[in-house]
């Protein structure tokens, strides 16, 4: 059962529907890696952008995945916010997407290394970093990338057999 301040994140999190919120998991191995090799590439796109120049073939990118459920289970660290500048959107003359998507991106102190984050709605996020040489020996090694990862082969659902329509 939620606490309180789990069901007022919820509310929020609703966004004035009447319903509670749909809650987006992405547990299963197809789909986490499927957002994780997006996110990599999202980041290696963010740190090109951010540093003036793309990461070498030596480089790593770290990927973590939020979704809705962590924002209301308050498991987002919400204190990197305070180190990104302002958020930014995507925006094509008067037309933007500022209510889909929004990132933040910032060199940090150590040579060729980023950091961004990125909002897709309230729906789910990313936390990106991307470095030329720093060890990431805190990060699990299911969340580091590196560029060309995108050549590996893609995840794949096995074992449901032909669909029929």
């Amino acid at each position: 059962m939620p606490s309180p301040s789990q069901r007022r994140r919820q509310r929020h999190y609703a966004d004035g529907f009447d319903e509670a919120p749909g809650l987006l998991g992405v547990d299963g191995p197809i789909v986490s890696k499927a957002l994780s090799l997006y996110g990599a590439k999202l980041a290696l796109a963010l740190h090109a952008n951010c540093v003036g120049q793309a990461l070498s073939v030596h480089g790593k990118v770290s990927v973590y995945t939020f979704t809705n459920v962590n924002m209301i289970e308050d498991t987002v660290p919400k204190q990197l916010f305070e180190h990104l500048p302002e958020r930014k959107t995507l925006k094509q003359g008067r037309k933007h997407v500022g209510g889909q998507f929004q990132f933040a991106s910032r060199k940090t102190i150590e040579e060729g290394s980023s950091a961004h984050w990125v909002l897709f709605g309230s729906a789910f996020g990313y936390l990106l970093f991307a470095s030329e040489s720093m060890a990431m020996s805190f990060v699990p090694a299911e969340c580091i990338f590196r560029p060309g990862c995108m050549t590996e082969a893609k995840p794949v659902s096995i074992g449901l057999g032909p669909v029929n329509l």
